[in-house]
């Protein structure tokens, strides 16, 4: 077999070599080379000049099995590359094959097959002429490797030839204008004006040529920009280091194989998003290393941004030139480049003088002069040429090449390379003539990618190729209009060719074939052509050796920072896409071709396949295509014949495939194919059925009437409706068949379709009809709507979104005609739109996706339409078919395909492919295609005593078996408790009456009846005293994009019964960053203050401002500056900023800015966007007032333009001040003014939409930031200067070097059109990580660019419920400079910390994630901040100076003795401190018996549970009232030199005087006798204490800290609790049992005095301290909790002697008796407990049978005036029901146990008649609680009279107040029940009792007094009422 190989270049080499390897006995090539030239080496040979140097690297451009010498440098010179071109030669024998002096005159098709080339030989005495008589070589293939740069390409430019005058006549030099490839040496250059168009890599050449020469001037012209990278990176300078690199590795061998070019996913291929990802990460790269992102140290020359990058263009690796290039745009600080700087190779370093390379535009044209005139851009180099003089006198086009071949024959209808659509080297049916090398890659060589594309088309001769072959994914993007469409990607390319022809190796069979060693030069290694060679059809083992030594040698030149950075990582990476890929189902972008090529035809005729077994044969040859449907998942075309068969056609080729019938004989009427199966039904058949893709029917539904037709599924329901001629609507289970409901219809149906909301049918009488599934179809008839479309029949019917389109019939003179209209409606109300007018008649249409509002249109000749319906005046898209009868239309689920099936059984194609190959219908491979199913055999059975029945197959039921009922007819399981067993004393007394049995019930049981048990409630916090829970994966789980992830959801905080210290913060924060807490008011700014925190200039001056003298009650920047003090300490640790929170409330009501007071409301309504917005203006001109100190502010931001003399500005003005103009233009008279304009917040303005409603197109975040800059706006005014009422528009004018170090940004995003500009689109974030923006001068823009870095952001995050959030998003300083953490970016969603990744933070995935505040830091200013004129120490005097604010202040209650300054504390110094609070809010009790809440005065609110526990909500307020500060050691020890009672402006409405020790006027600084200060002055004391090292000794600081808002580290904390516990007693004790054991003192016998219990702390701690010197401190403590159990944790009573330091043995406490008629009693006694064995006298009790308790014991008979029990139940129920309103605390009550009554909202303990205060109440009195009886297992609370008392006269009416005196008539006395309840009654206490023996007195003092009381079954009917009323 001759074959003509046309070339004797690199390609028809290799190609020749190879034919000659792959010859066989079955194809016996016999290639024959013909080279035009004297030589081999093509353009290499013949179009080389001096000093030129191949770019790519030997490793890369060497055949896979000739290497070149491995000391040889990396790359060659163009001689030395011939050379090793005529050594391959050699080494193969090739010369005998290339016959040298051929030019080739024509190639032609043979009469009898094959091919004809005609070529002259060069005639031996004269090498310019040729012979005349040609020859003729008759070849049965032939390959064209003549080269992509042979013919020069030289583009016009007007008046180019004026630069050929000479100007000069003296001048020696004469102007010239050449290509490139007539350019030779450097002679040609010296001494001229050099003019060079083109910046590919010979441009570049020349361009360092010329200046090497010594040219006079070089320009070096651009059309649109170009990508420079040097062919081998040199060194690096960071941070004055300098990384040497002694052999740089090429970069065209750093690409790695794996998950890359190898193992790709199809949608990761199709994507594209490797390279893009590369591309991104590149970028950033190259400017932290060299400044500049355009290129590698490029600074000038970018390409457009949506161009810049691998996957565009070719890279320029010919960087020699650049550093003349760069000389005049490099403007870069010293600074950065002492941080990072590319230090470019000494040989390439232009000379010390001042010569450069101009980077021009390319010359629009030239004047007669000689002048070039470049045309005017925006690019760096078209701004400064604009005023330069070039007059070259030397023009070189660097143009590159084009290709003509000529010698093919026209009439032969030969291809060209363009039109090779089999991988750019065949033409489908002409794959004899192959092209070789007519690829360029973008990164790599040509020479190679020859090898492989040789390899590839001699398997395609030999039929070895694998087809069908998937879509190609290695073209370069570029665009439509580009000239170069031949670029490919070197390494995708090269190993999609492997994979086509089998030689991709498996890295398992890599592995077991070949070893480690190997396995991992391939995964490392770049797409070198030896890997493809180490199996299938080439493989070798002579490219082993080469791949162990020279390829290995590659990869570790890179050593192990370079594979880990450039190896490693992104494998990783790219493996982990690959692998969520396969995951996840992809979604492909598709751009919709307006220019579709040509209509390709499918005949139904094709390749017999097996008949499918269970049908007969039928000729379904040449039938009618009557229906049509795409296979959503595969490459699969289903079509229905005319005959009633289904036929499935694989692939655009047509290759057809499975077929069966449908039923019938008639044509398919309807056809749709899902993901795994096909449904059909036709015209004949019995009903509608469902096949799978292979052909075997998998159910078939049967109608007595005839089908007409059915709809998709419902991708909710998973059913499909199908209508009959009845007319009747079924709805069928889209996986069995069965039928789920039947409805009658008004008519007959012939249209259905499922919507998103409704199932829509469209009926012969012309009627269009919306169906709800869920409940319509119960109806008769079963429309919720319909509209009278058509005047007859619905022929389609189509939907998209809430869009529905209809065509049917019209009647003209009463005859039926398709209606010249297609109507659109809008479903949610069928309001008509206007509709699309189709005068052809339309009878098919379809939805095109991706374009959800155009919709495909066709008539029945084969006319069809596309047109965009919502603006139909848009010039629309008309294609005519090559038919005149249409049958039937589909479009692909992509829309690359519109199919449309004809009645000679043709289908049409029109595809959306580009010409280069053939796109599948999908766009993607999609999933193998199924054949035919073919039944296995049936198995020989040889029947024997033994044989099993189950090995006879079952026979065919046509009825369906038992066994297949669906389980919805099976019982469900009913699971429930067994029931109650009837207790022994009912039965031994229960009486029988027929069949009924009945007992009385006995008194023991009385209280039962109607017991619910309650379950254990599970609490959804997590604390520290509960179960070790695991860690909660959920928050790192990837969640859909409208779902809303763990982390960013609201978590509330939850209190146990040990209060808010016992929530397990660390477990929603495991950094080291802190978060911060939200149960307090106000809190919604917590991440507004994370992000000052983490803004460093801010963080500063707020530190800063804490440590000055300011005069402010109320300062938002204190404050502000003490949060980020206890953040930066805290590290981690949950804070709160309490104090923030509330200045922010003060302030906020002081300046009736009420929307910024959070009220604790949270709804639906509440827009945490605009509260947080409105108050990020109101926090920055607080900080910018509060932080003015003008005219002394310091300087942060040095100005060169700014006079040292003139003031500074605040100093958040100088961090984010925007001090601009605004221009304000009339409109009329054209005057202009300006006017001074200082904002610190940008507000993002959006674009508006068109006039049609249409909006703008999307733009990106820089546009979006610079228009908000600018901000041109327009309003009417009258005009000063021309007295008119006229428009003016106004725009800001700031220059980009006035812009701030900060911009802070309102995102204003308040609709949806706003947030979907911030949406995530096609796989890229809206927000980038840096933007570049300009400022504006006198309407331009500023040239000059400025760098922004986003910081961080504020979002509101929108759950499902619509309520919602706000979270901050940080980029946090310190985590930049650390590598512990994956990203430096952070999620604070209040107290919950998140380590996030950067995709993550700048993604905007959906809806519910809302952009409000984001701050950007301008990076040149980064470094040029100053905070040396801040102070930064806080003034040590104030804890010299005794300062007070009192106007009475009483010198005699002065305690303290402030420190002298030689006693000022250092690290390490003791202080013992106790604070007292007092609370802000009353405490007052609200029941909601709605929402079971009881809500203590609108702060503390708690939920009562059923099972009478409670939850705290929201705790209450306290507010720090004093404090005091002793000395811990020294000569002063225990003298307190801090002792400050604290003034707020806020009232006070409970001192909590039994606590705090805190009176009425002792915080009034007009009637206090203390000392008083503002509360800020004492937190600078405390903040000094801590900064100096101080070590606080104390009892309970860790609740005492956190109330007054101060982070103290553990290492400086010493709490007494902690000292004296046992944690295996999990009891902690108090200060006043400690005080009383330990150190043998009475404290807090009255109230509370906070120098006492500080100095009880300390001596406490002195104490510890003398045990543990003795050794007897363990000892010591046992015995401490062994006594403290005996006096129940309390000391005695003051008269008892006081403990000695053996702890005295009191007598064994008694504190309950049990009394007559089992009824528990509580003795209150003066003096000691009761000592068990002494006689009632003995333990000064009184005698006869009764004790002076508080609630008296009733009689064991009822006394005289006692009524019946009977008469007491029936009138206590009477008044319980007559009175509800009064009993609503009865509401909700259940029985849990004996004497108690638990309240839904609270407990209500009754004993014997008697009743117990609602427990809010007794918290509010803070009553002690007795120690649990083992007869009840509970607690009971014990009533302190005169407590009750001081209660009752606060909360009853003046004229009651005479029942409260009644109650406390002695100190210590306790009064009956018969004195308390009325007095309880009177003031409105409602009180619930259970009846003992006797009960009825207490009932009838509460009832002569007006109260109620109801026996608690009454009680129980009444809450059933109360239940049904509310």
């Amino acid at each position: 077999m001759k074959v003509a190989v046309i070339g004797a270049g690199p390609a028809g080499l290799v190609t020749c070599k190879t034919l000659l390897e792959a010859a066989t006995p079955e194809f016996p090539f016999e290639p024959v080379v013909l080279e035009q030239e004297d030589d081999i080496g093509g353009t290499f040979r013949y179009r080389s000049y001096q000093n030129a140097n191949l770019v790519s690297s030997k490793q890369l451009t060497s055949f896979s099995d000739f290497r070149l010498p491995a000391s040889h440098p990396d790359h060659l010179t163009l001689e030395e590359y011939v050379d090793y071109l005529r050594a391959y030669a050699n080494h193969f024998g090739l010369y005998d094959r290339i016959q040298l002096g051929c030019k080739v005159l024509n190639i032609s098709r043979g009469s009898g097959g094959g091919h004809i080339v005609t070529y002259v030989r060069r005639r031996p005495e004269d090498s310019g002429r040729w012979e005349t008589d040609p020859e003729t070589l008759h070849a049965d293939y032939v390959a064209i490797c003549t080269g992509l740069h042979v013919i020069p390409s030289i583009p016009s430019i007007p008046g180019i030839q004026h630069a050929l005058k000479k100007r000069d006549p003296n001048s020696p030099i004469t102007p010239a204008i050449f290509h490139s490839a007539e350019y030779k040496s450097r002679s040609q250059l010296v001494d001229r004006r050099i003019m060079i168009l083109g910046t590919g890599e010979t441009g570049m050449d020349l361009a360092y040529e010329a200046a090497k020469a010594g040219a006079k001037e070089v320009v070096l012209c651009s059309r649109a920009g170009f990508l420079s990278f040097p062919k081998a990176l040199n060194d690096f300078e960071v941070f004055g280091i300098k990384f040497e690199s002694k052999d740089p590795v090429p970069i065209d061998s750093l690409i790695t194989n794996l998950a890359e070019t190898a193992y790709v996913h199809p949608w990761v291929a199709a994507s594209h998003i490797r390279w893009f990802i590369s591309d991104f990460v590149i970028k950033r790269v190259l400017w932290v290393l060299t400044g500049t992102q355009a290129g590698c140290n490029q600074w000038v020359g970018e390409l457009e941004p949506e161009r810049l990058g691998r996957a565009y263009v070719f890279l320029n690796k010919s960087h020699k030139a650049m550093p003349y290039i760069n000389r005049l745009y490099r403007r870069r600080w010293a600074i950065l480049d002492y941080m990072s700087k590319y230090v470019d190779p000494p040989e390439d370093m232009p000379p010390v003088t001042d010569f450069a390379v101009d980077l021009a535009p390319f010359p629009s044209h030239f004047l007669p002069n000689g002048r070039a005139v470049f045309p005017m851009s925006k690019r760096k180099d078209a701004i400064r040429m604009m005023g330069h003089d070039v007059r070259p006198d030397t023009i070189i086009y660097a143009t590159g090449y084009t290709q003509e071949f000529s010698f093919l024959d026209e009439k032969g209808g030969y291809g060209r390379p363009t039109e090779a659509d089999i991988r750019n080297i065949a033409k489908s049916g002409d794959e004899s003539v192959g092209f070789i090398g007519f690829v360029r890659p973008g990164v790599g060589a040509i020479p190679p990618i020859a090898e492989m594309q040789a390899f590839f088309w001699i398997s395609l001769i030999k039929g070895q190729v694998r087809q069908p072959l998937p879509p190609p994914h290695y073209h370069l993007l570029v665009k439509e209009s580009a000239r170069i469409k031949y670029g490919v990607d070197h390494s995708t390319y090269m190993s999609t060719l492997a994979k086509d022809i089998g030689a991709a190796p498996g890295l398992w069979e890599l592995w077991w074939r070949y070893g480690t060693h190997v396995l991992l030069c391939y995964c490392f290694g770049a797409a070198f052509t030896a890997f493809y060679r180490l199996v299938g059809p080439y493989q070798t083992n002579k490219v082993v050796p080469i791949i162990k030594t020279e390829l290995w040698e590659t990869i570790t030149r890179r050593g192990v920072l370079g594979n880990l950075l450039m190896g490693l990582i992104p494998m990783v990476f790219y493996l982990v896409l690959n692998a969520a890929a396969l995951m996840e189902p992809p979604v492909y972008v598709y751009y919709y071709v307006h220019d579709m090529c040509a209509a390709m035809q499918i005949s139904s005729e094709g390749p017999p396949v097996p008949e499918c077994p269970h049908y007969p044969s039928r000729d379904i040859a040449s039938q009618p295509i009557t229906a049509l449907s795409f296979d959503p998942v595969s490459d699969t075309l289903w079509t229905g014949t005319n005959s009633g068969h289904v036929t499935a056609y694989y692939t655009p080729r047509g290759l057809r495939g499975v077929t069966f019938p449908v039923g019938g004989n008639l044509a398919v009427k309807k056809l749709l194919a899902d993901e795994s199966y096909v449904r059909a039904c036709g015209v004949a058949s019995e009903g509608v059925g469902s096949w799978s893709k292979g052909g075997v029917n998998k159910w078939y539904f049967r109608s007595p009437a005839n089908v007409t037709t059915f709809s998709n599924i419902n991708s909710t329901t998973k059913t499909l409706a199908a209508a009959t001629s009845t007319p009747e609507l079924v709805l069928l289970n889209s996986l069995t068949g069965t039928v789920v409901r039947q409805t009658p219809l008004l008519s007959l149906t012939t249209q259905l379709h499922f919507s998103h909301t409704y199932l829509v049918s469209g009926s012969s009488d012309g009627f269009v009809r919306c169906h709800d599934p869920r409940t319509g179809l119960r109806r008769e008839g079963g429309a919720e709507s319909s509209v009278k479309a058509h005047a007859s029949e619905i022929q389609g019917l189509q939907s998209s979104g809430n869009y529905l389109y209809t065509i049917g019939w019209g009647l003209r003179q009463s005859r039926p005609i398709p209606d010249p209209l297609v109507k659109l409606y809008d479903m949610r109300t069928m309001r008509p739109l206007p509709p699309v007018p189709f005068p052809a008649g339309p009878a098919f249409i379809n939805i095109l996706p991706r374009r959800s509002s155009s919709i495909v249109v066709a008539s029945h000749e084969g006319l069809v339409n596309i047109v965009d319906t919502s603006n139909p005046t848009n010039a629309t898209e008309f294609y005519q078919l090559d038919t005149t009868s249409i049958n039937s239309a589909a479009v692909s689920p992509t829309g690359a395909y519109l199919a449309f099936g004809d009645s000679d059984g043709l289908v049409h194609l029109l595809t959306a492919a580009d010409e280069e190959g053939t796109l599948p219908f999908n766009g993607f491979e999609g999933q193998p295609v199924e054949w035919a199913n073919t039944p296995e055999p049936l198995p020989e059975i040889e029947w024997t005593d033994t044989t099993p029945l189950s090995s006879i197959g079952l026979p065919y039921y046509s009825s369906m078996l038992l066994s297949s009922w669906t389980p919805q007819f099976e019982p469900s399981p009913l699971y429930s408790n067994a029931p109650a067993k009837i207790p022994p004393q009912v039965l031994s007394t229960m009486k029988y009456n027929d069949n009924i049995a009945y007992a009385t019930l006995p008194r023991e049981l009385k209280g039962r009846r109607n017991m619910v048990t309650a379950l254990p409630r599970k609490d959804q916090g997590r604390f520290r005293s509960g179960r070790f829970r695991q860690p909660d994966d959920s928050m790192d789980m990837t969640f859909e994009p409208n779902e809303v992830p763990p982390r960013y959801r609201q978590v509330e905080i939850e209190y146990s019964k040990f209060g808010v210290e016992d929530f397990d913060f660390g477990f929603y924060n495991r950094t080291e960053f802190s978060g911060l807490e939200t149960h307090i008011l106000n809190s919604y700014t917590n991440p507004l203050v994370q992000v000052m925190h983490y803004i460093t200039p801010i963080r500063r001056l707020a530190r800063s401002h804490i440590t000055t003298n300011c005069p402010r009650e109320h300062c938002l920047l204190c404050e502000l500056g003490f949060v980020v003090r206890m953040l930066e300490d805290a590290r981690g640790t949950n804070c709160q900023a309490s104090n923030f929170c509330k200045t922010v409330g003060v302030l906020a009501q002081s300046s009736n800015a009420i929307e910024l007071i959070d009220y604790g409301r949270d709804s639906i309504d509440m827009d945490h966007s605009h509260m947080i917005q409105s108050f990020h203006r109101f926090l920055i001109d607080h900080l910018s007032s509060e932080g003015n100190t003008f005219p002394h502010n310091p300087v942060l931001l040095p100005s060169p333009n700014a006079s040292p003399l003139s003031p500074a500005a605040a100093p958040i003005t100088q961090l984010l001040g925007l001090d601009g103009k605004s221009i304000i233009v009339c409109q009329h008279c054209k005057a202009v003014r300006d006017k001074e304009n200082m904002t610190h917040i940008v507000d993002l303005v959006y674009p508006r939409k068109g006039l049609g409603g249409d909006s703008s197109p999307r733009s990106d975040f820089e546009t979006l930031l610079h228009a908000s800059l600018v901000r041109q706006m327009s309003h009417k005014a009258t005009c000063q200067t021309c007295k008119q009422f006229s428009n003016f528009e106004s725009r800001r004018s700031i220059p980009s070097r006035d812009l701030p170090p900060f911009l802070a940004l309102n995102a204003n995003v308040f609709s949806e059109e706003n947030l979907d500009v911030w949406q995530d689109s096609r796989k890229q974030t809206f927000l980038r990580p840096r933007v570049e923006i300009h400022g504006q001068q006198d309407g331009m823009d500023d040239p000059e660019i400025v760098t922004y870095e986003l910081r961080s952001m504020i979002v509101k995050v929108v759950a499902k419920d619509k309520r919602s959030h706000l979270v901050a998003i940080i980029k946090v300083p310190e985590a930049e400079l650390d590598n512990e953490h994956a990203s430096p970016w952070f999620l604070f969603n209040d107290f919950v910390v998140h380590n996030i990744t950067e995709e993550e933070a700048l993604s905007f995935p959906g809806k519910w994630k809302v952009p409000t505040i984001l701050y950007l830091e301008r990076v040149s200013a980064r470094d040029k901040l100053d905070f040396t004129g801040l102070p930064d120490e806080i003034d040590t005097s104030i804890l010299s100076h005794d300062t007070s604010i009192s106007i009475n202040r009483d010198l005699n209650a002065i305690k303290h003795e402030p420190l002298g300054p030689d006693e000022l504390p250092r690290p390490g110094t003791l202080v013992a401190i106790d604070a007292e609070f007092v609370q802000m809010q009353q405490v007052g009790v609200e029941f909601n018996f709605i929402s079971c809440h009881v809500l203590i005065d609108a702060q503390e609110e708690t939920e009562y549970r059923s099972d009478g526990t409670k939850k705290v909500l929201r705790p209450a307020r306290l507010s720090l009232a004093r404090v005091s500060v002793l000395r811990g050691d020294g000569r002063k020890l225990g003298v307190p030199f801090i002792d400050d009672h604290i003034h707020t402006s806020e009232v006070i409405v409970d001192y909590l005087t039994e606590f705090s020790g805190i009176r009425f006027g002792d915080l009034d600084p007009h009637t206090s006798p203390y000392t008083l200060t503002p509360l800020k002055l004492v937190y600078k004391k405390l903040r000094l204490l801590v900064d100096r090292g101080c070590i606080f000794i104390g009892h309970g600081l860790s609740k005492d800290f956190r109330i007054i808002n101060i982070f103290v580290p553990p290492e400086q904390v010493i709490d007494t609790v902690d000292l004296y516990f046992v944690k295996s007693r999990q009891r902690r004790l108090s200060l006043r049992f400690l005080s009383w054991f330990i150190l043998g003192e009475t404290i807090q016998t009255d109230t509370h005095d906070s120098i006492e219990d500080a100095r009880s702390a300390l001596m406490l701690y002195k104490a510890y301290h003398e045990f543990e010197e003795k050794g007897t401190f363990d000892e010591k403590l046992e015995e401490l909790y062994r006594e403290g159990k005996k006096y129940n944790w309390k000391p005695p009573a003051p008269d008892l002697p006081a403990a000695s330091a053996t702890a005295p043995a009191l007598a064994q406490m008694n504190p309950f008796a049990m009394m007559h008629g089992n009824i528990l009693q509580s003795a209150f006694t003066q003096g000691p407990w009761p000592t068990p064995g002494a006689s009632a006298a003995a333990n000064g009790m009184p005698t006869g049978g009764s004790l002076p308790n508080f609630f008296s014991p009733v009689p064991a008979q009822p006394g005289p005036g006692a009524r019946t029990r009977t008469r007491t139940r029936t009138r206590t129920r009477t008044r319980a029901v007559r009175r509800a309103g009064s009993m609503g605390a009865l509401a909700g009550a259940r029985r849990v146990g004996m004497g108690e009554l638990v309240m839904q909202n609270g407990p209500i303990d009754t004993l014997a008649g008697t009743v117990l205060l609602l427990e809010p109440l007794i918290r509010a009195l803070e009553m002690p609680i007795a120690k649990e009886t083992p007869s009840h297992k509970r607690a009971t609370h014990l009533v302190d009279p005169n407590r009750l008392a001081r209660l009752l006269r606060k909360r009853a009416p003046r004229e009651e107040h005479d029942a409260a005196p009644a109650l406390a008539r002695s100190h210590g006395a306790q009064r009956s029940g018969r004195e308390l309840l009325p007095a309880l009654a009177r003031v409105g206490v409602c009180l619930v009792g259970a009846h003992g023996e006797g009960g009825v007195e207490e009932e009838d003092a509460a009832r002569g007094e007006g109260g109620e009381v109801a026996e608690r079954d009454e009680a129980q009917e009444l809450c059933q009422c109360k239940r049904e009323e509310n």
